[in-house]
């Protein structure tokens, strides 16, 4: 979307600043494809001094198709809450972390976040 090529997580955070000279108020930036045995996830806001980090051990599954619709409704549903982004973040995280580890079974379609809210 910014047309910068992202390999680093400094360019996961300038990325998203981009993103927000763009007019975004907040930015939640993936870092599931850079690499190590981590992936860190970056919240940035409007008004927040430094960005907020989300990390966690990656894992090896494929349970995992469906699961960025999944986050992003379990952010949204957070939000509708009353509750402030970056919690509404590690909720949806943990809800995702928690279905790639353990997921529901659905005939013999490969394994989707299929979640009722």
């Amino acid at each position: 979307m910014t047309g910068k090529g992202v390999a680093t997580e400094s360019d996961l955070i300038e990325a998203g600043h981009a993103l927000m000279d763009l007019g975004a108020r907040a930015v939640l930036l993936k870092g599931a494809h850079l690499d190590g045995d981590e992936s860190t996830d970056i919240v940035l806001q409007k008004g927040i001094s430094g960005p907020r980090y989300f990390s966690s051990r990656r894992t090896h599954t494929r349970n995992d198709h469906g699961t960025g619709c999944a986050l992003a409704t379990s952010i949204a549903a957070g939000l509708a809450e009353g509750i402030d982004l970056p919690k509404a973040v590690s909720k949806g995280e943990s809800s995702c972390k928690a279905f790639c580890v353990d997921p529901f079974t659905c005939g013999t379609v490969r394994n989707e976040a299929r979640w009722i809210y």
